[in-house]
Order: structure tokens, then sequence, then C-alpha cells
């Protein structure tokens, strides 16, 4: 059985162990892992060692779709803005801002 994740219409990765791509898939999709861990597998893993680019990807099993990455495949991180100094500001992936509890 031939499983395979496809970006654009094009095979990424294929497998025929049984196993490897539902939980690749699962990882991508942002099942497996959140937050930050998911953030860190997208940037250092999954663009640069396995070739996927931010946007939906889909699973197939012997030419059937299986599933897709819906809205949340391969997923931009959320970005944070900081003041780095006078004109100049850093752009940061890893920090995570949330509302004040109690502050309704």
């Amino acid at each position: 059985m031939k499983q395979e994740i496809r970006q654009n219409g094009k095979t990424v990765l294929y497998s025929e162990d049984g196993c490897s791509i539902p939980m690749i898939f699962n990882n991508l999709v942002g099942k497996n892992l959140k937050g930050r861990e998911y953030s860190d597998y997208i940037a250092l893993v999954a663009i640069p060692d396995m070739g996927f680019t931010y946007g939906k990807i889909a699973y197939y099993s012997d030419g059937n779709l299986i599933a897709t990455g819906g809205n949340q495949a391969i997923t931009f991180p959320p970005l944070c803005f900081i003041a780095a100094g006078p004109g100049r500001v850093a752009i940061r992936p890893d920090f995570y801002f949330y509302p004040p509890v109690g502050k309704d």
C-alpha cells in the first residue's frame, strides 16, 4: 500500500510501511504537536528537510484521498514585532502574547 503526502498536486513524501505517512501527516497538521513544538517542527524540519512550503497538504493511500490539512496545514507561525531600537523592529515568531487574565 503506497501512502503519500502531496502539496500543490505533487508528492512530497511517500512510503509503503503503513505507519510513517499518517504520523508525519498528523505532525504537519498539528494533531500530534502543539504550540512552540509545532512551530519548530514546521520551520526546522518540514520546510528545510522534507521540502514542504507553507500551505495546504493532502494525505493519499493507494491514490485515494484520505484527509486534507484543512485550515491548519503547515501554518505560518504567529509573529510578534518587538522594538529593537530607534527605527528598528525585530520579528520574532517565538513570542506569544495572551490577553490579561480577568480583563474582559
